[in-house]
């Protein structure tokens, strides 16, 4: 049997059923529930639920292999049974009220909650607006979830979010182990990040040296990253740079699905130019040729300079033969009700799919997500079930009513 990773959709904004699945990775058979979420992204984000999640039968072996079972369907909403542990760390970046109301009510001991201080204030009091952007869970280190959706009920109510959901992997689950762990140890008060990180959150795993696993019968080889750069412990791979990595190794196509997209650090004091991704894009397209798209989200926060660096993308195309690159915004319907909802009714997707490698991240695309805010990206390199789903689920996208050329 081998680890399977599907992606689950739902085009409609009756999302309680797909709510109610990702909620049973957490309510069923636990024993303890780490998290590690941005609980305060503006007030989350909302839309006709598309909760893209994969799952796989829970097995505790050693070895990578495993068998995909589907979510089930279910109304439990954080139901907990009993002797359930919860530890969650989450960003400080909110007001003490935001950080009493986000405590899982009751649910385990209210001193496994820690506020991230390490990495996150410390770049904001430099003039930068980090927080931790990551939407992580374990359970009972066995399974994960991780992708897109923050811990909110617009989120996987109101927002078209996409994630992953693990198990039956140990190597790969305790990687993403070692980065909740980074992050709960910087949730210590006047805890510093450190000028060498301790041996036993170091990883093996990266672009030189992934694992290989066994995905839907097809060999892939998979590696985890992690932004800010000073949050990767020896041999992480930071997040920056398995985006760039998978960019320079695309051969036929680029498909890109971001909430913002920015060749700028935004955040700041004042916008400072970042082309780090901008420049790998149109590298892509003019020396090899490669198509690439971009699905940018819009929607009542965005930016109105967004469209003039996404419109510059775009005139490289037909520059010369063979040259590609477009882009398109992605408008989620709202009724006149649900506008009234704040921070709601987006694509919050993250992610990037190429003719061979499957990028699932939590960074919206502008350099603030990192330098200086944390984040999580999984790397599936192959030509797996999940590279395809993934391709199939932009193509669907892109096609769709709700996409319009900028």
């Amino acid at each position: 049997m081998s680890p399977t990773l599907h992606l689950y959709t739902r085009r409609n904004d009756s999302g309680w059923d797909e709510l109610s699945k990702w909620l049973d990775a957490v309510s069923v058979d636990l024993r303890r529930l780490e998290r590690d979420d941005d609980q305060s992204y503006g007030s989350h984000r909302n839309s006709f639920l598309l909760l893209d999640t994969a799952r796989q039968r829970r097995a505790r072996r050693s070895s990578c292999t495993g068998k995909v079972a589907r979510l089930r369907k279910g109304r439990r909403y954080f139901q907990r049974p009993p002797k359930c542990e919860i530890e969650g760390a989450q960003s400080q970046n909110r007001s003490k009220s935001a950080i009493e109301r986000t405590t899982l009510q009751g649910y385990g001991n209210p001193h496994q909650k820690r506020s991230c201080r390490g990495p996150i204030d410390k770049y904001a009091a430099a003039g930068g607006c980090g927080i931790l952007h990551t939407k992580l869970w374990m359970v009972d280190r066995d399974e994960v979830y991780v992708g897109s959706a923050n811990t909110d009920w617009r989120s996987l109510a109101h927002v078209k979010e996409l994630g992953l959901h693990i198990t039956n992997c140990s190597c790969l689950l305790e990687d993403y182990g070692k980065i909740f762990d980074a992050y709960w140890d910087m949730a210590l008060p006047d805890a510093q990040i450190p000028h060498k990180w301790p041996a036993d959150l170091s990883t093996p795993f990266n672009e030189i040296h992934p694992m290989s696993i066994s995905v839907n019968s097809s060999e892939a080889l998979v590696y985890l990253s992690s932004s800010p750069p000073q949050m990767c412990p020896d041999g992480r791979e930071s997040d920056i740079s398995s985006i760039i990595s998978t960019i320079h190794k695309a051969d036929h196509f680029i498909y890109v699905a971001v909430m913002d997209y920015f060749p700028l650090m935004i955040y700041g004091a004042k916008p400072t130019f970042w082309p780090v991704i901008d420049d790998a894009l149109r590298a892509a397209a003019v020396d090899r040729r490669v198509e690439v798209r971009l699905l940018v989200s819009y929607w009542n926060y965005t930016r109105p300079n967004e469209r003039q660096f996404l419109k510059s993308l775009t005139f490289l195309s037909g520059s010369f033969k063979g040259v590609s690159i477009s882009v398109k915004f992605f408008v989620v319907p709202s009724s006149s009700a649900q506008r009234q909802i704040p921070y709601a009714r987006v694509n919050h997707n993250k992610y990037m799919v190429t003719d061979n490698i499957a990028y699932v991240g939590t960074s919206n695309w502008s350099g603030d997500y990192f330098v200086n805010t944390a984040g999580v990206g999984t790397i599936v390199s192959g030509n797996t079930t999940l590279r395809q789903e993934l391709e199939d689920l932009f193509l669907r996208d892109w096609m769709s009513e709700f996409a319009y050329p900028i």
